[in-house]
This record gives structure tokens, C-alpha cells and sequence, in this order.
């Protein structure tokens, strides 16, 4: 009898199991077709608005931006990230997407415009790969403003409460990028400069 009960939680255990990778993946597959879609609808409806846009400032192109408003996209092609950016970092905004900090500069200006992402939570993982980035790898912004390419130059793993990494040197257009060590205990910094 007592085999019979072992079985029996055996085969539950490995039903259970297999349901909650099924939901994991499935979960994940949905995520990133949704992600997709949306970057696509960002890209044919938002972007062809820059050319009306050309006689604006930047700072009248953002003025009615809020917290969790899209101003962009991401692409970097090494790592196969094409994401939508939002505005602010809370977590209610990167749950699903990049955030962009906002007393940090906008793309394309001078300054040090940043932005930051999940490495790995249940489904948004955007910025996995990024502690293993080659020095030298594009980093391309679609936003509101304009197009915009970035050229990693330094990357380093820094404690979480080093907010030095977004200070901003307006002699220069720069971009920083933040996502979690893989224990989720540190900081990934990646920072770009204008091309």
C-alpha cells in the first residue's frame, strides 16, 4: 500500500512540476510576442511623427510625458533586445519594460540619458545577457526625438545604492544602462557615449 502512495505523490510531483514550467514558458512566449507587438505599433505609429516634429524642441516633445508614457525603443542586436522604453523606473514600469530615469537626460541630448531593466524576473529578462557585453557593442535609440546610436565603452558591477553612475556631464551625450547581477545582490552598469 505504502508503494502504491509513493507512486502516487510521485507522479503528482512530476505533473506539478511539469505544469509550472509549462506556465513559465508559456507565460514568457506571450510576454515576448506581446513585447513585440508593441515595439512594432511604437515604431509605425509614434516614430513617423518626428518629422512633424523636427521644428520642436526636445523639451516640448516630452513635456506631457508621464510616468509609464512610451518614448522609445532599444536595440541592441548583439544581445537580440528590442524593447519599448517607458518613462520612470519604478517597478510598476519595468515589470515589462525599460524604464528611462527621469531627472536623467533625454535621448540624444547631452548628458547622461539612462535607463534601466530586469535581468530576470518571471517573464521581462531584456537586459539578461548584458553583464557579458562585448566593449564596442551599438546600442540603438528609437525615440520620439529622433534616432540615436550609443557605442559601449565601459561596463562594471557597482553596490545598488551608487547613484554616481546617473550623474550628468552636460559636455557630453552619454547613456547609462542598469540591471541586476545575476544573485540580484549588485548592479550591471554598461555606459555608452553618442556616435
Amino acid at each position: 500500500m505504502k508503494s502504491k502512495h509513493r507512486k502516487i505523490i510521485g507522479i503528482t510531483l512530476i505533473v506539478l512540476g511539469c505544469c509550472i514550467v509549462g506556465v513559465r514558458v508559456g507565460g514568457k512566449y506571450l510576454f515576448e510576442q506581446s513585447s513585440k507587438q508593441e515595439v512594432n505599433e511604437f515604431l509605425e505609429k509614434d516614430i513617423p511623427t518626428i518629422d512633424t516634429k523636427k521644428n520642436q524642441s526636445v523639451k516640448e516633445i516630452y513635456k506631457d510625458i508621464k510616468p509609464g508614457d512610451k518614448i522609445g525603443v532599444i536595440e541592441i542586436k548583439d544581445l537580440g533586445v528590442q524593447h519599448i522604453i517607458v518613462e520612470d523606473t519604478q517597478e510598476a514600469q519595468i515589470k515589462k519594460n525599460v524604464g528611462h530615469f527621469i531627472e536623467t537626460s533625454m535621448p540624444g541630448q547631452f548628458g547622461n540619458f539612462s535607463l534601466a531593466g530586469h535581468r530576470n524576473n518571471l517573464y521581462n529578462e531584456v537586459f539578461k545577457g548584458l553583464a557579458d557585453v562585448e566593449i564596442g557593442t551599438e546600442i540603438v535609440i528609437k525615440a520620439l526625438n529622433g534616432e540615436f546610436k550609443y557605442q559601449i565603452y565601459k561596463k562594471e558591477v557597482i553596490e545598488p545604492d551608487n547613484f554616481d553612475v546617473l550623474s550628468q556631464d552636460y559636455g557630453k551625450k552619454e547613456m547609462t544602462i542598469i540591471t541586476c547581477t545575476k544573485d540580484g545582490k549588485k548592479r550591471v552598469c554598461v555606459k555608452a557615449k553618442m556616435i
